[in-house]
């Protein structure tokens, strides 16, 4: 069994759906800082938004907010393992010159620069299955209309993320660089996350030793399948249930909760 880690978010961009932006650099260095105290493995740092209906950043923007966050948070903690959550090239490329040791890509490589960029690296890679395969099911008001039962949605799910996860590799990405996020919440109703987190044990069958990451942390979905009214115990709530289905990374906004949990 792979060990358990936990990667704490520091958001640089202003329209997050749930935390403060961090776009100033002392401030984002003291955040680094208490993530770290409070148990943090990864700290994973995004300059865009990709809340529902949010609006795509150009990418000077992305490099202005993320970079010199980069470029701080390597200078004065240099032991600390940290990921940036981009779907541009150019902005993974500037990150991995700073010594950033993994790319967490949403859009599960759908820019083709992406692929021969880590595949050079030698970085980890963070695969979610989402955007790229998926759009259609965010257009719909229930996910029962694409999908009859679970098992039709786990069928097409397993279909899906090996499809997507053989173009990643097709690029010259190295199975040992992957990540697997199955993308909680992104073109997923609530219907679809009950059923995607009793497909976990599934995937990871077929992973084999591919690490499985879980970011379903305060996203809104957690209080309707765990039944808790505080967002922050939902969150652990629903991390224990995925936890006990073999996810083994955990990308959180409360850290020391998820701490205590582990």
């Amino acid at each position: 069994m792979n060990e358990l880690r936990l990667m704490g978010i520091l958001n640089t961009t202003p329209d997050s759906f749930s935390v403060r932006c961090y776009n100033d650099v002392p401030a984002a260095l003291e955040q680094v800082k208490h993530l770290l105290g409070e148990g943090a493995d990864i700290i994973d740092i995004g300059g865009e938004s990709t809340r529902p209906g949010y609006t795509p950043v150009k990418v000077e923007d992305e490099l202005a907010r993320v970079i010199p966050v980069v470029k701080q948070i390597r200078e004065t903690m240099p032991q600390a393992v940290l990921s940036v959550d981009t779907m541009k090239p150019k902005v993974a490329e500037e990150a991995l010159a700073l010594g950033v040791q993994i790319i967490n890509d949403v859009s599960g490589m759908a820019d083709g620069g992406m692929g021969h960029l880590v595949a050079e690296s030698g970085c980890k890679y963070v695969y979610m299955h989402g955007f790229s395969t998926h759009e259609k099911v965010a257009k719909l008001a229930d996910s029962r209309v694409l999908y009859s039962n679970q098992a039709h949605f786990a069928q097409s799910f397993m279909d899906e993320i090996r499809e997507g996860i053989e173009h990643v590799l097709k690029q010259g990405v190295a199975e040992s660089q992957l990540i697997v996020d199955p993308g909680f919440g992104f073109s997923k109703r609530g219907l679809c996350n009950m059923w995607l987190l009793d497909t976990l044990p599934q995937l990871l069958e077929w992973l084999g030793d591919i690490p499985l990451l879980v970011g379903a942390s305060r996203k809104h979905f957690v209080r309707e399948i765990t039944g808790k009214n505080d967002i922050v115990e939902a969150s652990v709530a629903f991390a224990k249930l995925a936890m006990e289905r073999g996810a083994n990374f955990f990308r959180v906004h409360d850290v020391a909760a998820h701490k205590h949990l582990i």
